[in-house]
């Protein structure tokens, strides 16, 4: 899961709500890539805190817990990023979308 692609819904979900509501459009029109770093930080604080109460955190060490007592036995590829891929290159989600974690 990549939190900048939920940051750049999120920001177009406020741009287009404002629209809805008859508000002035937002002088990026939903553009995320137009806002500079210290705006963008406001989407990523308000994802960062939706996430947290998802369960995100404790489902990320979950999956690192995971990770790490299987690559003491050399079984985990070391570019496996489930995180930012959404899939993990050596099949980890499969396991645990099978065991309900994911």
């Amino acid at each position: 899961m990549n939190i900048e692609n939920i940051c750049e819904a999120v920001h177009k979900a406020y741009c287009e709500e404002r629209v809805r509501q008859g508000r002035e459009p937002y002088w990026t029109g939903g553009d995320y890539s137009k806002l500079d770093e210290a705006n963008k930080d406001y989407d990523r604080v308000t994802v960062q805190a939706v996430l947290n109460l998802s369960g995100y955190d404790a489902l990320k060490a979950s999956h690192d817990k995971l990770v790490e007592s299987l690559e003491k036995f050399g079984d985990h590829k070391s570019d496996c990023n489930i995180w930012d891929n959404d899939v993990c290159n050596c099949g980890f989600s499969q396991a645990l979308k099978e065991v309900g974690k994911l």
